[in-house]
């Protein structure tokens, strides 16, 4: 983990009011909590950098960043971590290289400079970086292929300017926060939004697995997607039990990989089978393993909201495994003091509530450096087979997507979204935008009659959007303490035998559901990860960090949601209804349940308005 910031001068004729270290310092500063290890910055001619370092391998002097090759043909500002680096390192040796420092942030460089982005093919691990090449005075940014570190980018005035965080960004001369209406658009319908736009119009994230390539001299941005793109190849030839061996086998080398630290590692963990599986298998390599979990104890909850708290189940998975239990409770209470730092941290609300894991990451922080993360388990081996199940009878791509949409209108529906929305917003926002950037995610030429084609691109869908905006939400939690979140699941090799394992083995399209819950999902990782781990675990239902916020919201954090959103100067109602906002957050003087995803993006996107848009 660390924090990259800085500016490339596209035309000689820079802001003469910029006062360039003053500004650099400024970026630098809102990211030094991501890498409070040692910053600096560095500059020549157009391009200026400035970094911070949370330092995880090769804790020396030698790779201090910027770090820079032999007459500084070629600097690179970089966050993240390469897992197979020094299989890569040899290989760099063969070919002529010599190296002056142990970490993975050389190899990158190096290869970076023989190969270009053709080398990013071969990095097994997450990361975000800017590269200067005074050869050909070009400067190159890109990002791994998942989208796990964050990187964004906005031009202003012949410059270009980027940084790990937005707030970083903001701190640029000219660049000023204005509200993009076409993600208010995406996001109250999705929780996230798809492609690079961002909350901030004129701000943009580096689309996962793509590069950007400015030259001095032009404003022509070239852009790239140099990862490998995933496709549906099934091998029928590979039985239901061959693929568990596999998964087996590969599970246990990505969670090998992920272990690549010099400092200490520990993991998170929900209660559910996928922490629980990476935490017996990192427990093969890492003694005294330390594991972390976040709860809450809230006599006043319902049974039903006392069921969401997995802290004995995850308390009961470490005993098991043999693992150091670490656990913090949080409260309604708890919420109030924390709601704005949270939004302030991860700058653009993506998904649901998040305050579980800002706790957890903050626990963890105490303790280790690096944390590991069970996300992805979902999204690759089927975890939620009730959203398969819109589309199981689909026989063509209209009637996919129309079946899936339905469910991914996670917080408004198109409908509610007329209501809520005020007539001058929907004049400058297109109410059709939501179903067409879903639909343009799905191909045509694909036979969308058969379940495993329909499974797989369900579950890629998943692993581009969803997953993303998780990671996106973990790296922004974890950086705040000075903490590293890595994801076992997203190992390279595993993903690429997902792809080609028939789709259909990951759950059952004919189940029928046990007290409204479908239970199939995942059968092939379960099957598995029983070779690997305790029955008990291998058990385990599909668990997260959950609050039963819905009680919460209805209850007693009603005051405070009211206060938010009907204060006399609530930024929100610039864009949606009052009376719209009522039904939405009031719905229990109604009759109804509180829905608190609705509440939830509510309040975020307030919060977000307050803390930068002022």
């Amino acid at each position: 983990m660390c924090g990259l910031a800085g500016f490339f001068d596209l035309i000689d004729a820079p802001d003469a009011h910029r006062d360039e270290p003053r500004t650099l310092a400024k970026m630098l500063d809102q990211l030094l909590a991501r890498g409070p290890d040692a910053s600096a910055v560095w500059h020549d001619g157009p391009v200026h950098f400035a970094h911070c370092r949370l330092s995880i391998i090769d804790l020396s002097q030698s790779s201090q960043q910027p770090l820079r090759l032999e007459n500084d043909d070629f600097v690179i500002v970089y966050n993240g971590e390469v897992y197979n680096y020094k299989a890569l390192r040899k290989e760099l040796e063969l070919a002529g290289d010599r190296f002056f420092s142990t970490g993975d942030t050389e190899v990158v460089l190096r290869g970076f400079s023989r190969y270009g982005t053709q080398w990013l093919k071969h990095l097994n691990g997450m990361f975000a970086a800017a590269v200067w090449d005074r050869r050909e005075k070009q400067l190159t940014l890109f990002r791994d292929r998942f989208g796990i570190k964050p990187l964004y980018w906005s031009v202003i005035g012949g410059t270009l300017v980027f940084a790990s965080q937005v707030k970083a960004l903001l701190q640029y001369p000219g660049i000023r926060a204005k509200l993009n209406l076409n993600w208010l658009n995406e996001y109250l319908t999705f929780q996230y939004v798809h492609g690079p736009i961002t909350p901030f119009e004129g701000i943009y994230l580096l689309q996962a697995g793509s590069s950007l390539v400015f030259n001095q001299e032009s404003l022509h941005v070239e852009e790239t997607l140099w990862a490998p793109q995933r496709s549906y190849r099934p091998d029928y030839g590979l039985s239901f039990e061959n693929a568990t061996d596999l998964v087996t086998g590969v599970f246990n080398s990505a969670v090998s990989n992920s272990l690549v630290s010099d400092v200490p590692i520990g993991s998170y963990l929900s209660g559910g089978i996928d922490s629980g599986a990476v935490v017996t298998a990192a427990k093969q390599w890492q003694d005294g393993l330390n594991t972390f979990t976040c709860g809450f104890d809230d006599p006043g909850l319902s049974i039903k909201g006392r069921t969401l708290d997995e802290t004995e189940r995850a308390r009961t998975v470490a005993s098991v495994v043999g693992c150091k239990f670490h656990h913090i409770n949080i409260s309604p209470k708890d919420i109030l003091q924390m709601h704005v730092r949270v939004i302030e941290t991860i700058e653009e609300p993506r998904l649901g509530v998040l305050y579980q894991n800002d706790s957890a990451a903050k626990l963890a922080s105490t303790v280790v450096r690096v944390c590991l993360s069970g996300a992805g388990g979902d999204e690759l081996f089927g975890g939620y087979p009730w959203r398969y199940r819109t589309v199981r009878h689909a026989r063509s791509k209209d009637e996919f997507v129309r079946g899936y949409y339905g469910f991914w209108q996670r917080a408004f529906s198109d409908e509610e979204k007329a209501a809520l929305l005020r007539p001058d917003v929907l004049g400058q926002t297109d109410l059709d935008l939501a179903f067409n950037t879903f639909a343009m995610q799905f191909p045509q030429d694909v036979d969308y009659r058969d379940i495993g084609v329909k499974t797989w691109l369900c579950l890629k869908y998943e692993c581009d959007f969803f997953l993303h905006a998780l990671l996106q939400v973990g790296d922004r939690l974890a950086g705040a303490y000075g903490l590293e979140e890595r994801f076992p699941f997203l190992d390279n090799d595993l993903v690429a035998l997902v792809d080609i394992i028939p789709a259909e083995y990951h759950w059952d399209p004919d189940e029928d559901p046990v007290d409204g819950k479908y239970l199939s999902g995942k059968r092939l990782l379960r099957n598995a990860l029983s070779k690997l781990v305790s029955p008990r675990v291998a058990t385990l239902p599909k668990q997260g960090f959950t609050l039963p916020i819905q009680e919460w919201f209805q209850g007693p954090l009603s005051e405070f949601v009211a206060q938010e959103l009907f204060d006399h100067d609530a930024r929100i109602l610039n864009y949606l209804k009052p009376e719209a906002v009522d039904l939405a957050i009031d719905n229990g003087k109604t009759g109804r349940s509180v829905s608190g995803a609705q509440v939830w993006s509510l309040l975020s996107v307030e919060t977000m308005l307050k803390v930068f848009f002022d």
